[in-house]
């Protein structure tokens, strides 16, 4: 007849069955001839290992190389990684392949582009070594540079005065193409009514020698006299008239100019009175 299996109950062992007989084989086992000196956890830290610690074995035999005579070449780097994807992808048709050899080749990869990366990263620190601090250099120098007031024979103004004189510059371009308009109209004026004041004269002669010659054809050299002056005098003396107006007129508006100038001025007094107070 075969064994029976055991059942669970007849493989379960108490608990204190077990702590009993491995205190019995351990205090049996141990003699002890002499006290060991144990050393604290704290004085660990000062013993030193006598064994040195094994090398590494590299994950690859051959690194990228890429840089050419202290050049980096890219397209060099990317043909060699992706020599080593085919190569990788090429593994899932080879027979006697294992997941390990598949691990250990992608750790292979990953270290080979990591050293590449870290070399590469090296020798641009190299490269670019103390440039910051120079840039910062420039342009602290600049700063100061540009605080500091230089000794020309061109005046230095605060922003707050720039804004002022721009606006001075601006009202005074102003006022000033205001005048010189004005006084193109006047001048063209005068000249108009000059020319008007000439035709008007020619005209007027012209009409008291008819009426000179009429006069003496009909009166037979007997003058004629008339109650009233003539038609030309009248109108030569509404000119005069108006000639008187329109010089007032003009007066006032060179009293304005003048007044507007005077404005001006006093605010360019101001202004230079106000640089003046800056040390």
């Amino acid at each position: 007849q075969p064994p029976q299996p055991l059942t669970l109950d007849e493989l379960v062992m108490s608990s204190n069955i077990v702590n009993h007989v491995l205190e019995k084989m351990t205090f049996d086992s141990i003699q002890v001839d002499e006290y060991v000196n144990l050393v604290h956890r704290r004085d660990l830290r000062s013993l030193r290992s006598k064994r040195k610690p094994k090398s590494l074995k590299p994950l690859y035999n051959k690194p990228y190389t890429f840089i050419q005579n202290s050049i980096p070449n890219p397209e060099l780097l990317k043909n060699q990684i992706y020599n080593d994807f085919r190569s990788l992808s090429s593994m899932e048709d080879d027979l006697l392949v294992f997941p390990s050899d598949v691990s250990a080749e992608v750790e292979a990869i990953k270290a080979k582009f990591g050293d590449a990366i870290e070399s590469y990263g090296k020798m641009i620190q190299k490269k670019i070594e103390g440039k910051g601090m120079e840039v910062v250099r420039t342009i602290m120098k600049s700063v100061e540079e540009a605080d500091t007031k230089l000794l020309t024979m061109k005046p230095h103004f605060e922003p707050e005065e720039q804004f002022v004189l721009r606006a001075f510059e601006k009202e005074l371009a102003a006022g000033i193409q205001l005048f010189e308009e004005e006084m193109k109209a006047e001048d063209e004026k005068k000249l108009e009514k000059e020319q008007k004041r000439i035709e008007a004269e020619e005209a007027a002669k012209r009409q008291s020698d008819e009426m000179l010659e009429e006069g003496s054809d009909k009166g037979k050299g007997k003058a004629v006299m008339d109650s009233e002056p003539p038609e030309y005098v009248l109108k030569m003396q509404a000119d005069i008239e108006a000639q008187k107006i329109r010089q007032d007129v003009m007066e006032v508006k060179v009293d304005t100019v003048v007044t507007n100038q005077k404005d001006i001025a006093s605010k360019l007094d101001a202004l230079v009175a106000l640089m003046s107070k800056k040390p």
